[in-house]
């Protein structure tokens, strides 16, 4: 065989190899990457300081092993702005202590990133091969600020991307009544995911809709009642629905007064208000 004739296949293996070797260093960078984002919340609860709103997640959580309300009346502000099911979830975790529960959230936003990373380049690609590396890279650099945000403050929305791009990867894969329950799942953590019941019904994913509705009444109106009683979980679904999905008027949306229409504030809500309504948007966050 000549030189010739091996070149091609040489080029290729050294193509293969390059690849191999940068996506090698991505993911080592990655892993360095999460592993400081994860320790910094946890070294945050063991030195005393300040923890956002990992301490109210806690206080949360004793609120609802303690049996007594979540949530004040709709004229006082909400401290906790989730659904009665979210806080549900957060009462097992509130026994491990301020610290165990930081340590047992920081593994899920960091199990729901890199869940995250993957479904969303099997659902851009279609395939289950591993990708350019550039195809993981661009993306996570660009939310890098974001996934930290996410980390440090102990917010959900990794966990929500995780459970909403699985849901879509569901429905590639016609498993209608998972991709309802995911979304449920999702909704009942924060309420904006139920939003995609529209899409549901638009492309007629009727099974997917109807377990999304089913899954979701389970979550929000059974599964309270077993935890808390058929009374303390009228209130507190009473009080929410009050207080976050119907108080809506001129000073904002939800417990969010002032800050619901703000230019700082991107949210579909935040944004629709600004475009069709009369409203102060705040001269501190105005675009200069």
């Amino acid at each position: 065989m000549t030189a010739l004739e091996e070149t091609p296949q040489l080029r290729t293996n050294r193509v293969r190899a390059r690849d191999d070797r940068a996506f090698r260093v991505v993911l080592w960078l990655f892993g360095l990457v999460l592993l400081v984002f994860a320790v910094v919340p946890v070294l945050q609860s063991v030195r005393g300081h300040s923890l956002k709103d990992y301490e109210l997640w806690q206080q949360t959580g004793h609120l609802v092993l303690q049996g007594r309300g979540i949530y004040p009346d709709r004229f006082h502000k909400f401290d906790f702005m989730y659904p009665p099911s979210c806080a549900l979830l957060l009462a097992p975790v509130s026994l491990l202590g301020q610290t165990g529960l930081v340590i047992v959230l920081v593994v899920v936003n960091a199990a729901a990133w890199v869940a995250s990373i993957f479904f969303s380049v099997r659902l851009s690609t279609g395939t289950s091969r591993r990708a350019a590396v550039f195809v993981y890279a661009v993306p996570n650099a660009i939310v890098l600020i974001y996934v930290w945000g996410n980390f440090l403050l102990g917010q959900p929305t990794l966990l929500l991307l995780a459970l909403m791009l699985g849901a879509f990867l569901a429905l590639q894969r016609r498993g209608n009544v998972l991709a309802g329950s995911l979304i449920a799942c999702a909704a009942a953590i924060k309420a904006f995911p139920v939003i995609a019941i529209l899409y549901l019904l638009y492309r007629r994913y009727w099974i997917a809709a109807a377990s999304l509705i089913i899954s979701l009444a389970f979550l929000l109106v059974v599964l309270p009642i077993f935890a808390r009683g058929s009374a303390q979980a009228s209130t507190d679904l009473q009080r929410w629905v009050e207080g976050m999905l119907l108080k809506y008027d001129e000073k904002g949306l939800g417990q969010r007064a002032g800050k619901s229409n703000v230019w700082k504030n991107q949210s579909i809500f935040g944004v629709a208000n600004r475009m069709l309504r009369h409203v102060d948007y705040d001269d501190q966050y105005a675009p200069h």
